[in-house]
Order: C-alpha cells, then structure tokens, then sequence
C-alpha cells in the first residue's frame, strides 16, 4: 500500500477521534447541533474507512448498500 493511501486511512482516522474526542454535555440548542454533527460526520467517516479497507482487499464498492453487503460477506 502506498504513502498516500495510508495517509487517507490516517487522516480518516484521525478525523473520527478527534470528532469524537470533543463531544461533551451540550449546554444550549446550538451545542446540541454540534454534537450531532460530529456524530454524524463520525459516522460517515467510518463508512468511508470501510469502503477504503473493502477497495483495498478487491471488492467492488458502489454504493452504501452494496459497501455494508460486501463487509459483512467478507466477515462471515
């Protein structure tokens, strides 16, 4: 695997625990707002590491669907 995919997985990574990492008690409505953001933003950095781990292993990813179909056949 080359320097510059690795640095997508790194950063991919690196985004999910810092967004996670700065999550605490929202206080207000807008701090609320931030909370889902980083969650949501998590989340789909996390689909973006899978699909990048499923490309990497020669599977075919197209879509959401198609990406969670093709991990959980290739965890079973």
């Amino acid at each position: 695997m080359d320097e510059s995919r690795l640095a997508g997985y790194r950063e991919e990574m690196e985004y999910v625990i810092d967004a996670l990492e700065s999550i605490r008690e929202p206080r207000t409505q807008l701090e609320l707002s931030g909370v889902f953001y980083n969650l949501i933003t998590s989340i789909e950095a996390s689909m973006d590491l899978i699909a990048m781990l499923l490309r990497d292993l020669g599977e075919r990813v197209e879509d959401i669907t198609q990406t969670w179909t093709s991990l959980w056949n290739w965890v079973s």
